[in-house]
């Protein structure tokens, strides 16, 4: 029984990992995408 709680704490972890990436990620995104937007604008001014 030990050793299936250790799985489970040990998935819960790796989801809390991957969820942290895909906010990293989706975080990452946006800022591109604003940047993006941002030099496309300086673009038009100069």
């Amino acid at each position: 029984m030990k050793k299936v709680t250790e799985l489970g704490q040990q998935l819960r972890e790796m989801t809390a990992a991957f969820d942290d990436y895909k906010n990293k990620h989706v975080l990452q995104q946006n800022l591109v995408k604003e940047l993006e937007e941002t030099e496309a604008k300086l673009a038009e001014v100069v």
